[in-house]
């Protein structure tokens, strides 16, 4: 069987396809022929048009019956209107009812405008008919007589993609590189089809090709690289091609550039620091791959790699319009570094020599957090609070420097003070995520406090005003540990909250102490919720092996508790990004996911799960 340009049209039952004019056309005549008058013709169109509406929404609400009644009844009133066969195909198609489709497809395809693409499609239902012959015949039809357009190959291999003949999609997207003398040509699509069958190798070649003529493609193909390290599958085998490339191509910019993303992504900044150094000298934007190197080592915690990279960057770019910047990334590697006092003393050397430094309230910011959260003085930072404060005209530098001055406050346990700035915050105007972080600790403050109802109140409108905020699944856990324990004879509640101050002012073997007094009581109505807060507790103090011991208890001892699912994702976090081990938080995932559907965590889960797993994308 044979198909051509003009014949494809030709039913391959031998019926005959019949070309009707649009309905406008039609009206036009009626109007000139009959004399029907202009509203006859509005009313026409009009119930034409709303019938239209009605079968689109059939549609999408998947009444495909009732749609293809709608339409076939359509079609014959009004023949050859292309919006009616528009619908009548996605009715065909949903409905799985290939051998209408496929007539449709014929009888419009002699004046089609999208003709290969159209002929992909008559493919497509041969081979869902089991018509292999047929389908095969006519994408090689399609690209018979050469020369074709790339666009007819494109089509006709995404037709076998379609329906799973990969060998045949790669044959003929190589053949138009033989047939235009493009080597290159039809990388992405390639590139697309290799990585889904977890051909790793090949698909990192053609997408480092693609990249050559698509120079903006890299952030998606380093996306793509993460995504295969995190799976811990495919990996060695993309370090091979990786290094074949750079091997082969060692002037080319992005030879090494993926090669360095394939590194950092391993964990391993140390190799992958020569490979950023050569493609930052093979840039056509020289700078940019040593800040990406810095921002990297900044996030992953590879703080002696970011400070040797932030000391290059000063010494190959001393006058860049980012040097201040990279002088505070140093600053922050050396904190990482546990270099605190160094850290500090660089951005005030930095605030002295330049008393007019634009976003100086930022830098006094900065110093501030560094004393409060790195060197825990609370009374060092209120200082630089107070100078950010008064020297901020940007509201959201005067938002920062006010909720760390009230955190100063509250460290220093003046839980009023610390009050009256926040709420002296819910005035400013604010945005939503500002205004929830406001909410959640104004209630931990009166929690501390011990007034338990105002707290109450309060979180009971953060749940309300921010149902899917940052803060909401913290908020429903305060405040169930409230409306639970809050009996005046009920001690727990108060030791409990005396517990959770404590930890906040960092009095850790304190507050360690009281919170495993009332682990211990198992009948104790808040003795998970003293376990969930000593995995937290651990968590912060960096001994991950004793987080997940509490939070293993937890879920051991109270398998129906509310505090499940946020146990076992707590739990999972702490496998994957302290204890490495990607199989136990996997299954403390998958345990949220298939136990407990309508919780709050179920996202988080499923996100951390997906980050984890990360399948290889199927191709367009």
């Amino acid at each position: 069987m044979e198909f051509t340009k003009n014949d494809m049209a030709h039913d391959m039952r031998h019926r005959t396809a019949i070309i009707f004019a649009p309905l406008c056309l039609a009206l036009v005549l009626t109007a000139g022929f009959t004399g029907v008058d202009a509203t006859a013709q509005v009313s026409i169109q009009e119930r034409f048009s709303a019938a239209l509406e009605r079968a689109e929404s059939y549609l999408n609400h998947g009444q495909h019956e009732e749609a293809l009644l709608l339409l076939e009844k359509l079609d014959r009133d009004h023949p050859g209107e292309p919006e009616v066969h528009r619908l009548l195909r996605r009715a065909y198609e949903r409905s799985k009812n290939y051998g209408k489709l496929l007539d449709l497809l014929l009888a419009g395809l002699s004046s089609s405008d999208r003709y290969a693409e159209d002929v992909g499609l008559i493919a497509d239902c041969w081979f869902k008919l089991e018509q292999v012959d047929a389908a095969e015949s006519t994408l090689t039809d399609l690209l018979t007589p050469l020369p074709a357009a790339e666009d007819y190959f494109d089509q006709a291999a995404r037709a076998y993609l379609r329906n799973g003949r990969y060998q045949q999609a790669v044959a003929i997207y190589e053949t138009a590189r033989t047939h235009f003398g493009r080597p290159r040509l039809f990388s992405r699509q390639l590139a697309d089809l290799y990585e889904s069958r977890r051909e790793y190798a090949k698909a990192i070649m053609e997408y480092f090709w693609d990249l050559q003529e698509n120079p903006r493609g890299l952030k998606v193909v380093q996306n793509k690289i993460a995504a295969i390290v995190r799976m811990e599958e495919g990996t060695t085998e993309l370090t091979a091609a990786l290094q074949e490339i750079v091997a082969a191509h060692p002037e080319n910019f992005h030879a090494h550039r993926l090669y360095a993303e394939l590194l950092i992504e391993q964990g391993d900044p140390e190799a992958a620091w020569p490979e950023y150094l050569a493609a930052d000298d093979l840039s056509e934007n020289p700078s940019e791959d040593i800040l990406y190197f810095i921002m990297r080592c900044l996030q992953d915690g590879h703080y002696a790699a970011a400070r040797r990279a932030c000391g290059t960057f000063l010494d190959r770019y001393p006058d860049h319009q980012r040097a201040m910047d990279v002088r505070i990334y140093s600053a922050r590697a050396l904190a990482g570094l546990q270099q605190a006092d160094s850290a500090v003393a660089i951005l005030r050397n930095i605030a002295a020599a330049f008393p007019n430094l634009p976003h100086k309230a930022e830098l006094y910011l900065e110093i501030g957090a560094m004393y409060l959260d790195e060197l825990h003085e609370p009374d060092s930072a209120d200082a630089f609070f107070r100078e950010a404060v008064s020297l901020s005209a940007n509201r959201e530098y005067l938002f920062g420097a006010a909720v760390r001055l009230a955190d100063c406050m509250l460290l220093r346990n003046d839980l009023a003070a610390a009050d009256s700035i926040y709420e002296s915050c819910e005035r400013i105007r604010l945005r939503e995520d500002q205004q929830e972080i406001i909410l959640f600790k104004r209630a931990e403050t009166l929690f501390y406090a011990e007034a338990f109802d105002s707290a109450k109140q309060v979180l009971d409108g953060l749940t309300r005003r921010f149902p899917d905020g940052f803060y909401v699944n913290d908020a429903i856990i305060l405040g169930l540990r409230i409306e639970e324990n809050r009996e005046p004879l009920d001690w727990s509640l108060k030791r409990f909250a005396t517990a959770a101050f404590l930890e906040k002012r960092r009095q850790f073997d304190s507050a360690r102490l009281l919170l495993w007094e009332l682990a211990r009581d198992s009948a104790n109505s808040l003795a998970d919720d003293a376990l969930y807060e000593l995995g937290q507790l651990y968590t912060e103090l960096d001994r991950p092996d004793s987080a997940a011991i509490s939070y293993g208890i937890l879920t051991e001892r109270y398998p129906d508790g509310f505090l499940m699912p946020a146990a076992l994702t707590a739990q999972g976090t702490v496998y994957a990004d302290k204890l490495r081990q990607p199989a136990a938080a996997r299954e403390a995932y998958r345990r949220v996911l298939t136990e407990y559907a309508d919780s709050p965590y179920l996202e988080e889960a499923r996100r951390r799960l997906q980050g984890l797993e990360a399948p290889p994308v199927e191709p367009n």
